[in-house]
């Protein structure tokens, strides 16, 4: 697992605020393609924390612009 999809669904607040950021920031296509090949292994409590931090993320981008 990468480290930047570790710090995504990670406990740290600042780790996760900060990847989910870069992520939404930087359209990284890489990281969202490794989050949905580890769906597999991720318990559904973690997958609902990273669709919240995403679209956390995705809010602040937006009011941003």
């Amino acid at each position: 697992m990468d480290d930047k999809l570790k710090k995504l669904t990670g406990k740290n607040k600042n780790d996760y605020e900060h990847a989910a950021q870069e992520m939404i920031d930087n359209a990284d296509a890489v990281l969202f393609k490794e989050l949905i090949a580890n769906d597999d292994f991720l318990f559904d409590f973690v997958k609902q924390n990273v669709a919240q931090r995403i679209y956390n993320a995705s809010v602040s981008y937006t009011h941003l612009r």
